[in-house]
Formats: C-alpha cells, sequence, structure tokens
C-alpha cells in the first residue's frame, strides 16, 4: 500500500478493475495538433514470426507476457506446447501470476518433480484455482504435448461449465467419434463461444496436440474475458499522432499517450511503422511496465457507421453473426474474433448476448468492429489523494474540502 498526498480531480467512468500499472497519460498541448511523426520505427521483436498467419496474434501475446520468447529471440510457433506450459500460459493469462510466484508446490502431483522449481507455484494454484483438479494429481505429466480436448477442458472448468448439463449434444465435425460422449457439451460451448474452432475438413482434431501459435489464438480469444486479469490496454480511434505520443478518443473522453521507444505496431493485421497509422483509424493500445504503449493494433477503416437497436437473431460458432431491429430497420453483421463485445464496459462473449438485448453496433460495411451494450455511470470528484490501494481491486481514497473521505475503484476508464 502506498500513501502520499496530492491534489487531483478525478473522474470515474465505469465499474472495471484495470491493472496494477497505469498508463501514461498526458495532457494535450497546444503544440500536439502539429501531428509529427517518424521516430518510431517498426521493429520485429521475434524473429521467426513474420509472414506467419497468426503473427499479429503472437506478438501481441508477447508482448502481454502472457506467451514468452526464447534466449534466441525466436518463438518456434510450430512447438507443441508441453502441458506445463499450458498451465503457466494460462495461469498468466487468467491474472494469476503473482500468486504463483509467490507459492510453493504442496499438492501431492505424482509427477511432481519433473516440475523446475520456478513453475511449481504456477502448478499449486492452477490447483487451487479448479484449472486442475484431483484427477490430475496422478495423470498430469507436465512434458508432455498438451491435446485440444484437454485445452477445452481446462477452459470449461474456469468458466464453470464441465459438468455439463447431462443434455445429449451432436456435434457437426466428421471426426465426432473420436470425442467422449461426456465432453462433447464443453466442445460446443468452446465453438459457440468462439473460443476453439475446427480445423479445415470439418476436422476438430481434439487428440491433435496444440502448438505454440495455436495457443497464442486462443488466448487471444479469452484474453479480458475469462478470470481476474484486466491488463492496461485501451480501444478507440486515433485523433492525433506525435513522435513520442499518440491520442486516442473512447466514447467522449480524449487521452494522449506515451509511446515506448520500442513500440510494435501493426496495422491490418501487418508489421507496421508508426508513420502507416493516421488520423481516424481504430486501435488498440496496449502498455507495458513503465506505463508507455508497447502494442499497437490498428485498423485503417475510416468509414464506420453506428447502429442501435434489439437483437433479433445471433449466429454463434462458425460465421458468427448478428441482426438489429431498430424500428422497422433490421441489419445485419457479421462478427469475427476481432469484434469487440462489451456488457457494461467489460469485455464478454457473443454468446454472453441475449436475443431482445438493446445493443449499438460499431461497423465496417457489415462487418461489426464494436458490439456493446449497457450504460456506463460518471462521477466527478475533487480533492486530495490521501491513499492508493493495489490489488485484485485498485483503489484511491479522496479527501474533499469539508474533510470527507471517499474510496473509489480505479478502472481501465478512470481519468486523472
Amino acid at each position: 500500500m502506498f500513501r502520499g498526498k496530492k491534489l487531483l480531480s478525478i473522474l470515474l467512468v465505469g465499474l472495471l478493475v484495470m491493472g496494477a500499472l497505469m498508463p501514461v497519460a498526458l495532457a494535450d498541448p497546444p503544440s500536439f495538433a502539429q501531428n509529427k511523426k517518424g521516430q518510431v520505427k517498426k521493429e520485429l521483436k521475434l524473429k521467426d514470426i513474420k509472414g506467419h498467419w497468426a503473427e499479429s496474434i503472437m506478438m501481441e501475446m508477447y508482448s502481454k507476457g502472457f506467451i514468452q520468447g526464447y534466449e534466441d529471440l525466436s518463438f518456434r510457433p510450430g512447438n507443441v506446447v508441453s502441458n506445463l506450459e499450458t498451465v503457466v500460459m494460462l495461469v498468466r493469462a487468467l491474472g494469476w501470476e503473482e500468486e504463483a510466484k509467490k507459492a510453493g508446490l504442496t499438492a501431492n502431483f505424482k509427477h511432481g518433480k519433473q516440475v523446475p522449481s520456478w513453475a511449481q507455484g504456477y502448478l499449486q494454484i492452477a490447483y487451487e484455482k479448479g484449472l486442475l483438479e484431483d484427477g490430475d494429481l496422478k495423470s498430469f505429466r507436465p512434458n508432455q504435448g498438451t491435446k485440444r480436448i484437454e485445452v477445452a477442458v481446462f477452459l470449461a472448468r474456469i468458466l464453470g461449465l464441465d459438468k455439463g448439463s447431462g443434455k445429449d449434444v451432436v456435434l457437426s465435425f466428421f471426426d465426432t467419434r473420436d470425442i467422449a460422449n461426456d465432453l462433447k457439451e464443453i466442445i460446443s460451448i468452446m465453438v459457440n463461444k468462439g473460443i476453439m474452432q475446427g480445423v479445415p475438413g470439418n476436422l476438430f482434431q481434439p487428440n491433435k496436440p496444440i502448438t505454440r501459435a495455436e495457443m497464442a489464438v486462443l488466448l487471444d480469444r479469452i484474453d479480458g474475458k475469462i478470470g481476474d486479469i484486466n491488463l492496461p490496454e485501451i480501444s478507440g480511434v486515433i485523433t492525433a499522432i506525435g513522435d513520442e505520443t499518440i491520442s486516442l478518443k473512447t466514447g467522449s473522453y480524449t487521452q494522449k499517450f506515451l509511446l515506448d521507444k520500442k513500440v510494435t505496431v501493426y496495422l491490418d493485421g501487418k508489421l507496421a511503422d508508426i508513420d502507416d497509422i493516421d488520423v481516424g483509424y481504430r486501435a488498440k493500445l496496449v502498455f507495458g511496465d513503465g506505463g508507455k504503449v508497447i502494442y499497437i493494433k490498428a485498423n485503417s477503416t475510416k468509414d464506420e457507421q453506428i447502429y442501435r437497436g434489439k437483437i433479433v437473431q445471433m449466429v454463434l460458432g462458425l460465421d458468427a453473426g448478428i441482426t438489429l431491429k431498430d424500428g422497422t430497420k433490421t441489419h445485419q453483421f457479421k462478427v469475427n474474433s476481432n469484434t469487440e463485445v462489451e456488457v457494461d464496459g467489460k469485455e464478454v462473449f457473443l454468446a454472453d448476448l441475449k436475443i431482445g438485448q438493446e445493443v449499438t453496433v460499431i461497423a465496417q460495411g457489415d462487418l461489426a468492429l464494436v458490439i456493446s451494450s449497457g450504460k456506463v455511470k460518471e462521477k466527478s470528484v475533487e480533492g486530495v489523494l490521501t491513499e492508493v490501494s493495489l490489488g485484485k481491486t485498485n483503489t484511491i481514497k479522496v479527501k474533499d474540502e469539508d474533510g470527507k473521505e471517499t474510496r473509489l475503484q480505479v478502472t481501465d476508464e478512470t481519468r486523472i
């Protein structure tokens, strides 16, 4: 816990918990309108991912620390992920890493001696949180490759859906016979939520070991939707770009952020220079330990349209989509893995939306870029900062001029 005093004005928007490190946001001086660019050049930190179908996703998961590279700066996208590596990656992506670093291995895993000392806490926390269960104490083999069906089971446990409803589920995959009957509902859930998909040939390949590239894609799909993590990141429309800063508009608010000297930029899925992105582009910024922007994922579209209405139809899984009705008008939109879906400011799966729900859709043509529902509450408080508390929920305490202290939850929409 940190204590100190500082006069400040705070605008709180929403109730999401942000990461422990706040992005570096700056006031916007008049000179910033000059919009100079050019000092930050494209630099690929991982030497063996250029041109790979999952290049930008691997780079984002690497930037967030969910998957680490090797000492030679390689990623090795085709390498099979071991069971231990899968647990470590999921623990990081689910926001449990700090607990894992402090934990020791006390659970009686049969093959626990095969787990290096640095990873023992990850295994323990995975067991305590329910990612691993009692049956895994005997069966978990740290160095064995993780099968696709096993990843599905891990995630179903986190979602609390591993027990199933007991209903018979019919899957359309040609290799359904390779999936145990009691696991078919889990596969159906993973597909409908957009977490996992089939492979060419209408196969699921449940027993195929998952690769590092495939794991990166899976982590990207659950990022922000499952677990306790909410890394410092922000999405919106670029309003200005400078040599060392970038401004982003989210809702009705615009903020300027410092760029890391080695920021990685992807535009329309391809590695780019900071010069290549422009005002009006939609972008996601990811912040590093120092609060500076270390990763930018931008889309070059400028012809966005906003639609509001009630959901009258949804298609989940492959060829996902959503249909809105606004009065007498009906609008159909495609939904892909890049579509952001939010309810009350929290990122969710498309499957979490309901027929009849009021939503706002930001679209490019017939592609939904953002689907949002719910209202964001706003509150402004002015006073002296008397306390900052960091943890699973980050809070601050502010004393106003009358001496009244108010504890406020800090979110990724907090403006100070």
